[in-house]
């Protein structure tokens, strides 16, 4: 296996240090080049054809957001993680990043002892380099003798699917529809979320893989370019149509049925699948509720979080749809119950606004 390049960018030089320390502790990792700020950074891009770029966002010269659109205009296909601070502002400048085309981001560490700091990074760290390498392996080899190497990066094969474990036909229409999404999510979410109907007339919730902080300058973003409500969800509220729920970062997201009532709970359960908010307990719950007339929806992202719920959603007569490989960022959760043959449809991420829609009046 070949080591994944990596290009550092950030402006202390005790931070780029600490990176690459935590980067050189990852097998198959060879940091190729250090940069203190993004035009320096830019250049060296264009010259060493990294895999992968970390990315501070404030930089004297050019910044980070400035560098991931010259990247854009360039159509250079390197994968960007961001490195940013848990604050508010630090979140909706992440939030800018992404929608710009960063690949995902880490929250900087903050806990006093540094050897832990270095550990919480590497570790974060190595489940992006996991997610590249993944994306990177997604090369349609039919695709890959008219492309180049950064542009094959980008093309996922489409996973070859089972025969569905049940017809969708006769099943009822859908009351509510529930999202797992993760590596590319926030970007995805910009892209479906705006498609969808004025006055949805359903309630949607969902599980993005976040941080604390981060979820809520998510939801206010997407609230932003839609007329449904979109909001960090919060316990105790009442479930409504019209509504989309995002699940806070770091805690648990489920929902409870009392009489005619549906309401949100927001745990600190522990983690499921390594995930919390995590897509498996929320989906237990929508299907609790509202049985057969779950619509549960997979979309890009890494691991197999959802997988085991979503059998449940299907085998208790509810419905379910998965992205498709070549809109993903990383075609990791909605492989696994698209081979598993489980799914009614693989949706490009451009029509799955109509897809889910159908579904609500069908």
């Amino acid at each position: 296996m070949s080591k994944l390049k990596v290009v550092v960018i950030d402006d202390s030089i005790i931070f780029r240090k600490f990176v690459r320390d935590a980067l050189e502790g990852i097998s198959g990792i060879e940091v190729v080049g250090i940069a203190s700020d993004g035009l320096q950074g830019l250049e060296k891009v264009r010259r060493l054809q990294p895999d992968m770029v970390t990315l501070d966002v404030e930089m004297p010269n050019m910044d980070g957001i400035t560098f991931l659109r010259h990247l854009k205009q360039e159509k250079i296909f390197t994968k960007v993680v961001m490195l940013s601070s848990i604050t508010e502002a630090g979140a909706k400048v992440t939030l800018d990043a992404l929608n710009e085309g960063a690949f995902d981001f880490i929250a900087k560490p903050n806990a006093q002892n540094l050897e832990l700091n270095l550990s919480i990074l590497k570790n974060a760290l190595q489940v992006r380099v996991e997610a590249i390498r993944a994306s990177l392996g997604n090369v349609s080899q039919a695709s890959s003798s008219s492309l180049s190497k950064q542009e094959t990066a980008r093309v996922p094969v489409a996973a070859v699917a089972k025969p569905l474990i049940k017809s969708s036909l006769g099943k009822q229409p859908a009351a509510v529809v529930t999202i797992g999404i993760s590596t590319g999510g926030p970007q995805a979410l910009r892209t479906m979320i705006p498609m969808l109907p004025a006055k949805l007339s359903v309630p949607m919730l969902i599980v993005q893989h976040m941080p604390p902080v981060f979820t809520k300058s998510m939801a206010q973003s997407l609230d932003a370019v839609t007329q449904n409500k979109v909001q960090e969800a919060q316990h105790g509220e009442q479930v409504l149509a019209g509504h989309i729920y995002i699940a806070p970062g770091g805690k648990q997201m489920r929902i409870k049925k009392d009489v005619d009532r549906v309401f949100i709970e927001i745990t600190d359960d522990p983690p499921e699948n390594s995930c919390k908010p995590a897509v498996d307990y929320l989906f237990r719950s929508v299907l609790d509720c509202y049985g057969n007339r779950t619509l549960g929806v997979i979309m890009t992202g890494m691991g197999n979080d959802g997988t085991a719920a979503s059998r449940m959603i299907v085998q208790g007569g509810g419905r379910l749809l998965a992205q498709d490989a070549a809109s993903c960022t990383v075609y990791g959760m909605p492989r696994m119950i698209t081979e598993e043959g489980i799914i009614e449809e693989s949706v490009p991420l451009d029509k799955m606004a109509a897809a889910i829609t159908s579904r609500i009046h069908s």
